[in-house]
């Protein structure tokens, strides 16, 4: 609760309990908050505060505070101001939300992101300039999702139309050898153990 006058500020003690503080341990000013703030969020706090006084839209931030342990953790923050009969802002009420493992966990999530962006980028580069053949099954739809061009040359038959139908594959393996299909798109061992099989197909 912040008194935009006297710029005196009360903290509840679950709100100093939150940064790891006991209730003696902080004072009841603003240079608590501006001290604890990161100073790289600091600003933008400030700026979301004006605007809310200015405008009247909802004030919702988030922002590090410093920890007692030295370590910074983030926080969610919303708040209301109150104005008095001239307009004038008087004082401002709100609440702090650890988001602390929330965000490391966008972080993470984030990271794993790139690192399947940068694998699935890896795996083009790589499958698209060799001769040999890639391709990559939807096991549920039965139907295949990726071909590498190598598909193209070596089939002479277009990724397009591999897409749409099983039968474009089917349709290139020879007559004597074309029970080895049902092996290829049989769920029987393949996840766990791989699958090896050897046809002839026409052209």
């Amino acid at each position: 609760d912040w008194d935009l006058v006297s710029n005196e500020v009360f903290y509840s003690p679950r709100y100093k309990e939150q940064l790891g503080f006991e209730e003696s341990e902080l004072g009841n000013n603003f240079e608590v908050f501006r001290s604890l703030c990161h100073p790289d969020d600091y600003p933008k706090v400030m700026d979301n505060v004006q605007r809310h006084i200015e405008t009247k839209e909802p004030f919702n931030t988030e922002f590090r505070m410093l920890t007692k342990s030295g370590a910074y953790k983030w926080i969610a923050a919303c708040g209301q101001a109150v104005w008095n009969p001239q307009g004038r802002p008087v004082r401002m009420a709100g609440s702090h939300r650890d988001i602390d493992q929330l965000k490391a966990a966008e972080a993470a999530r984030k990271e794993y992101e790139l690192k399947l962006l940068a694998s699935e980028a890896m795996f083009r580069q790589l499958a698209e300039n060799i001769k040999e053949v890639f391709w990559i099954m939807d096991l549920a739809s039965r139907s295949f999702i990726y071909a590498s061009p190598a598909f193209e040359q070596v089939f002479e038959r277009s990724c397009q139309d591999l897409y749409k139908s099983l039968d474009t594959f089917k349709d290139c393996i020879i007559k004597e050898d074309s029970e080895k299909f049902k092996d290829i798109i049989s769920l029987a061992d393949i996840t766990e153990n791989g699958k090896e099989i050897e046809f002839r197909v026409h052209k």
